[in-house]
């Protein structure tokens, strides 16, 4: 079996909105040096975070679930979405491993 694990990619920066001392559900990314930044708020902001800590899809969905207090089920498309654009745009990388 194969597992796939997802992580904000190298090259990539970012920074919470809260870090910057603001009481707000966003976060800007980008790739350096290059750019450009992206503002990723709300949901997206909620899928980054739980991205951020590597993990499987599974893993994901729950801590985004929990940010955002929905069930697994409702958000689990709309998280494989956002996170295989990620991908494409080069901001989150998948590893994939065999697992026994």
């Amino acid at each position: 079996m194969t597992v796939e694990r997802y992580a904000v990619a190298p090259g990539v920066a970012w920074v919470d909105a809260d870090e910057m001392g603001l009481d707000r559900t966003e976060l800007y990314v980008a790739r350096l040096p290059a750019g450009p930044p992206l503002l990723l708020i709300d949901a997206a902001w909620a899928i980054w975070l739980a991205m951020a800590e590597t993990g499987t899809m599974a893993e994901i969905v729950a801590r985004t679930a929990e940010l955002t207090e929905s069930a697994p089920d409702d958000i689990e498309t709309a998280v494989a979405d956002f996170l295989d654009g990620l991908v494409r745009q080069g901001l989150a990388s998948v590893t994939r491993t065999a697992e026994e």
